[in-house]
């Protein structure tokens, strides 16, 4: 580090008259510096840490000064006199007038001191400082944040403030209870707290005991009505029918199926009697099987189509066994394009066009997918002409034919790669004319290089240093530049200093380390190696955890004081009065317990209170109910009124209780159940005999492929008939029928065929159909010249020369014909020469064509005169006789003919120009001569500032002087580093150290400085730089025994005042205090004095008449299907002890049994009469259709077998399931041959239905006997 008066570490006298020293002898190096470079003069101080240093001054005039512009004083931060402008330090450092207490929390905090000093008071200036607190303290200046707000701070109180944070006990919870729930008959609409205490009306009466529907007045609420049958003499009677609804039914026995052959149109009950047999048959007389005595029909079995009963056709033209319906129409000729291999009968579409091509593959045109030649192979059209020498320049490799298209001039150029105009693409060599123009300097780093040059000339040029004590110097340098520099290799010689340079050979700035540190930033004294220097600890508390932790301390000094933790919340069982700080080890299970002898789990022995368990709401602590009058185990309250038998319209089987609303009579419908009558009634559930079978029969016929299909039939009268509307339905058949529906025979493929072109050689003017076989005959050859575009058979005549003109085709020939198509023979001129025989080019007229001219020196004295040049091109060199040889003394860079004269000693010398024996005029290097390092050719040094015949880069730095510490014997220049012996105590903490001491004499003393050094202590000693015993007075005492404080002048001091309350029967009550201070503090109620709940079940600490109602968490409104159970559960939180959980159910009927609402109450209660209620809304659906546990099997049977039939068997998931069977009967071709379908539909209580179908086929396939 550079010496400079900016440096504030410097603190000794000692070291400032080294810096000055060391500053004069760098004034000095700078002058002779000044004077070496030879700058102009201009003198004043040089010194750039001088205090009037000229920056524009070149020569040092001595008049350097480094006292005015240093500022002295206090330079410790950590002092109360700190100067931050103060250079270096004074000693008149002092620490007392800025001592105090510097704890922002503490009573007797100092804002303006800045050294720690005793905080004594932290409590006197604490308090509320909230104007609107009931405890505000006016003369706090510290928060203690414990403002008190009083008032009810029960949210769920009718009275609740939300402003206060103190309980007084006066929260209200019944002013504003009552029952919440709209339908109740005690709903009180401005009721805000559920007091549980709801009454309902019961299921189908009003809140005043009256039905809610009556309609025929006889005290039965309608939904407790039973209907039915009241005549005991009916097959439906029912004895506990009150109200008869005409539904009463008589059983007529006998055949209820009306497509029996014995239906008996009055009987409502089937015995079984019915037969089907007797009286069916087929009734077309078509059929195979025509029954002429057959009354209802029965199946009817006939031919397929196109064929006879016998399975013969029923036509065939050509007799080839195959009927004229099912013939398939197509060419059958293998030879042509479109032959099928699926036809059998041939139609005349066969194609012997779309095939044809070419099928030579020889030719240009040759088509591979071709079958048939039709005579187009074209031999021309892909053949390639063009110059095939390969000499020549327009060579074309892809030719086959010449065409006598040679050409070889425009290849032609010079091939000399040496010359400078070489053309690198020329094929044909030409004459080389330029051999000068490209000749330069080709190394790139040189200063002369030319990038346009392509041969080197050698004659590069290279500037830089030349002189080899240079920093700079360049050994490839061939021209001196003046760039020599003798800087970057200048450095500190003086090893002493933190960036000595063992490489430099010029002296430059040196620096050193600060005070107390060495170069590497370590310090010279750390006897704790903490990297804190000695001179620079700070004593106190360093750990962290203490009360007294010093941030700032450096070295502990067993000052620390810390806590003492415990429990100290005063309601716990292991409260700890010794404790300061709570560890959070408080507990309140052991001395706790259920207080109230209601509770299922009472303690007796409890101190504390605890949670209580209760039974739920209408059972007792073992499970059992409180009531249950049926003693069904379900406790009357949570009965549920239904109707409960499962045959009933209305069963609810949800309902626990009977309430006589059980309905038999609303679900049965009369009407025609019959499926295959006109009037079937898909919804009646009795049959009541209505049912017509004839007035929707429509019959015709119903074959929808006959010809007089009517599609309005449902049953066939045996008329369908297949002729009429049958035709040929092949387009291409000449006997073509479009009106034809149905497939009959074409005969005729061949009258209305033939050629339809008028301008074909065979035309048929009578054909209709194109046979697509016209015939043109031409040539059909694409290149000819006679070809013709609508020929398709080629007849031979093709022409392909009369229309072309033959002749040369290259333009370069003499003898071209521009109108020539046909190659013929070319004739060409001579390379050079036009078709007459003359040049085609020659400038000078001297008859030699320009192509074959051969430029040069035609002087035949000339130094280059070429005997075959024709034309001179003005580069004769005349001939200069010399010395040629660069490298001579005596070279002649005019001569180009060497006189063999050349010498190469003359000019041989020393070419550097710092070599002592240097030829300025030397051109050949010699052998050269240096001075030895550091002195010039006459022994003398280069640099001496000093004049003392050591030379600057040979001087060794170091202190002269032999009385110094540090004298160095080897050192020729003082460096200013000598330290004179001035001895005297050395050691920082001695009573008489000794500041400009250098060398200890052991002198030191300890005891006259000793003394107390604390300014609060009774003994403080201002002098004392050792701390001594200090003497302090007692704590609210001075010095000289008197209070520090005694407002009263009681001779008590104020801090030794015991201020408290004085009145016996408040909690604080202090029998030892002498002074009131209002601080009485009285039990607020449901409290104890100690702060503890008189009585506090959960151990919240809340007490409990201040505890709120418990808070209620129902589930949420839902929409359940009927069979499902399970509606969520409800939980409950605060109050004084663990809530319980209660509720009760309020159906509401709704459309259909299981069709109905609940509305579920759950109320929550504690130990304490704290109630909340709350409603969930459950929505009970059935949307469930019943399910089939089994279905009758279909089945097929003979019309002579009795048809069994079964019921099929369906459950529900919520109730009784009503099962009706629809039968629909499809009849068949004859009376014997039908198909039953039975539809069996399921219905639960809700009308959610599923249908199956069991298919029961009768057949007749029994001929009669």
């Amino acid at each position: 580090m550079i010496f400079s008066s900016q440096q504030k570490s410097i603190s000794t006298t000692s070291h400032s008259i080294i810096t000055l020293v060391m500053l004069i002898f760098l004034t000095s190096m700078n002058s002779l510096a000044n004077s070496i470079n030879g700058s102009e003069d201009e003198e004043g101080c040089t010194n750039s840490f001088a205090c009037n240093y000229d920056p524009e001054a070149t020569v040092d005039d001595g008049s350097c000064e480094f006292l005015s512009c240093i500022i002295f004083g206090c330079t410790q931060e950590i002092a109360c006199n700190y100067d931050a402008e103060a250079d270096y330090d004074d000693g008149s450092c002092e620490y007392s007038t800025c001592q105090g207490c510097m704890n922002d929390q503490a009573c007797d905090y100092d804002p303006s001191a800045t050294i720690a000093g005793v905080c004594e008071d932290f409590e006197s200036c604490l308090g509320c400082m909230d104007s609107e607190a009931d405890n505000y303290d006016p003369n706090a200046t510290i928060d203690s944040e414990n403002c008190q707000f009083e008032g009810c701070t029960n949210s769920s109180a009718c009275n609740y403030d939300e402003d206060a944070n103190y309980d007084n006990g006066s929260c209200d919870f019944s002013t504003c209870a009552g029952c919440m729930t709209e339908g109740a008959c005690n709903f009180d609409a401005e009721a805000t707290i559920q007091n549980g205490n709801c009454d309902y009306p019961e299921a189908g009466y009003d809140c005043d005991g009256n039905c809610l529907n009556d309609a025929d007045g006889d005290s039965i609420c309608d939904e407790f009505e039973i209907d039915g049958c009241t005549d005991s003499t009916a097959i439906n009677y029912d004895e506990e029918a009150t109200d008869e609804n005409g539904s009463c039914e008589y059983i007529i026995e006998g055949c209820t199926d009306p497509q029996s052959c014995n239906f008996n149109f009055d009987a409502n009950s089937d015995n079984g009697s019915c037969e089907y047999e007797s009286c069916a048959g087929c009734l077309n007389p078509d059929a195979c099987n025509y029954d002429a005595d057959a009354i209802y029909p029965a199946d009817c079995e006939f031919p397929e189509i196109g064929y006879n009963c016998d399975g013969s056709c029923e036509t065939d033209s050509d007799g080839d066994g195959v009927c004229d319906p099912f013939e398939v129409d197509g060419c059958t000729n293998p030879t042509a394009c479109n032959y099928d291999e699926s036809a059998t009968d041939n139609d005349g579409s066969c194609d012997y066009t779309t095939c044809a091509g070419c099928t030579s593959s020889f030719a240009c045109n040759y088509n591979p997918d071709a079958t048939i030649d039709n005579g187009s192979c074209d031999y021309v059209s892909c053949l390639n002409f063009g110059c095939m020498d390969t000499g020549a320049c327009n060579f074309d490799p892809e030719a086959d034919y010449s065409d006598n298209s040679c050409e070889y001039t425009s290849c032609v150029g010079c091939m000399n790669p040496s010359a400078c105009d070489f053309d690198p693409e020329a094929t044909i060599a030409g004459a080389c004319d330029d051999y000068t123009s490209c000749f330069g300097c080709l190394d790139s780093e040189a200063d002369n290089y030319d990038p346009n040059a392509t041969q080197d000339s050698g004659n590069c040029f290279f500037s830089g240093c030349t002189v080899p004590v240079a920093c700079n110097y360049n050994p490839n340098a061939n021209i001196e530049d003046e760039s020599c520099e003798y800087e970057s290799c200048a450095g500190c010689i003086n090893d002493t200093a933190c960036n000595y340079d063992p490489e430099a050979i010029i002296s430059g700035d040196c620096e050193f380390p600060e005070n107390g540190y060495d170069c590497d930033g370590n310090c010279l004294n750390d006897s704790d190696g903490d990297s804190i220097c000695d001179e620079f600890e700070i004593a106190g508390c360093t750990d962290s955890t203490a009360l007294n932790y010093d941030a700032d301390a450096t070295d502990d000094n067993d000052s620390c004081e810390y806590q003492v933790e415990g429990c100290t919340d005063l309601t716990a069982c292991n409260f700890n009065s010794d404790a300061n700080s709570d560890d959070g080890s408080c507990e309140y299970e052991s001395c706790a317990g259920c207080l109230n002898p209601d509770a299922c789990n009472y303690d007796a022995d409890a101190i504390y209170p605890a949670d209580c368990e209760f039974p739920e709401q209408y059972y007792n602590c073992d499970g059992n109910c409180v009531n249950d009058s049926d003693e069904d185990g379900i406790c009357d309250e949570l009965e549920i009124l239904g109707c409960n038998d499962e045959s009933a319209c209305n069963y609810d089987e949800s309902a626990t209780d009977n309430d006589g609303s059980c309905d038999y009579d609303s679900c049965e419908i009369l009407g025609c159940t019959l499926p295959f009558a006109c009037n079937y009634n898909p919804v009646a559930t009795t049959n009541d005999g209505s049912c017509d079978f004839y007035s929707c029969l429509s019959f015709g016929c119903t074959n929808p492929n006959a010809c007089n299909y009517d599609e309005d039939a449902n049953y066939d009268d045996g008329n369908c008939e297949f002729s009429t509307c049958a035709g040929c339905m092949n387009p291409n058949a000449c006997d073509y029928d479009p009106d034809a529906t149905l497939p009959g025979t074409c005969y005729d493929y061949t009258s209305c065929y033939g050629c339809t072109d008028l301008t074909a050689d065979n035309y048929d003017p009578d054909a209709t159909i194109d046979n697509g076989n016209c015939v043109i005959a031409g040539c059909t050859l694409v290149g000819a010249c006679n070809y013709n575009e609508n020929a398709n058979s080629n007849d031979g005549s093709c022409d392909f020369l009369s229309c072309l003109p033959t002749g040369c085709i290259n333009p370069e020939g003499c003898n071209f014909d521009a109108e020539a198509i046909i190659s013929d023979d070319c004739e060409f001129p001579e390379y050079g020469y036009d078709c007459d025989g003359n040049c085609i080019e020659d400038i000078d007229g001297d008859g030699i064509c320009d192509q074959f001219e051969i430029s040069g020196c035609t002087d035949a004295t000339a130094l280059n005169y070429d005997e075959e040049a024709t034309d001179d091109d003005g580069s004769c060199i005349e001939i200069i006789e010399g010395c040629t040889n660069s490298q001579a003394c005596n070279y002649d860079y005019l001569a180009n003919v060497d006189d063999e004269t050349c010498e190469f000693t003359s000019c041989i010398g020393c070419m550097a120009p710092s070599a002592c024996n240097y030829n300025e005029d030397a051109s050949i290097p010699g052998n050269c001569e240096y001075p030895e390092e550091g002195y010039d050719c006459d022994g003398n040094c280069v640099f001496d500032t000093d004049s003392d015949g050591v030379c600057d880069m040979f001087e060794i730095y170091g202190c002269t002087l032999e009385n110094a510490v540090n004298y160095d014997a080897e050192a020729t220049e003082n460096d200013g580093s000598c330290i004179i012996e001035t001895p005297g105590c050395m050691d920082l903490e001695a009573c008489n150290y000794d500041s400009e001491a250098n060398i200890d004499d052991e002198s030191c003393e300890y005891t006259s400085c000793v003394g107390c050094i604390s300014v609060s202590a009774c003994n403080f000693d201002p002098t004392a730089t050792i701390p001594g015993d200090c003497i302090f007075p007692e704590i609210g005492y001075y010095c000289d025994g008197t209070c520090t404080a005694d407002f009263d002048n009681d001779g008590i001091c104020d801090m030794f005042e015991i201020e408290g309350c004085i009145d016996p029967i408040a909690c604080n009550f202090n029998e030892e205090a002498t002074n009131a201070d209002d601080s009485c503090i009285y039990p607020l109620p449901e409290y104890n004095c100690d702060g503890t709940c008189i009585s506090d079940q959960d151990g919240d600490l809340i007490c409990d008449g201040l505890e709120l109602p418990p808070n209620l968490y129902i589930p949420e409104d839902m929409v359940a299907e009927c069979d499902q159970s399970d509606f969520g559960l409800a939980s409950a939180e605060g109050g004084c002890s663990t809530p319980t959980v209660t509720y009760t159910d309020y159906n509401l009927p709704g459309e259909c049994p299981n069709y109905y609402t609940i509305i579920r109450t759950f109320v929550a209660s504690d130990n304490c009469g704290n109630i909340t209620s709350e409603s969930q809304i459950i929505t009970i659906v059935d949307t469930t259709a019943p399910e089939f546990t089994f279905i009758p099997s279909d089945y097929t049977i003979e019309c002579s077998d009795i048809i069994t039939y079964e019921d099929a068997i369906a459950v529900d998931n919520c109730g009784e399931v009503v099962i009706t069977v629809d039968e629909a009967t499809t009849a068949g071709s004859c009376a014997g041959d039908y198909v039953i379908t039975r539809t069996f539909t399921a219905t639960d209580d809700c009308g959610n239905a599923t249908t199956a179908t069991q298919t029961i086929t009768i057949v007749d396939p029994t001929s009669p006997v």
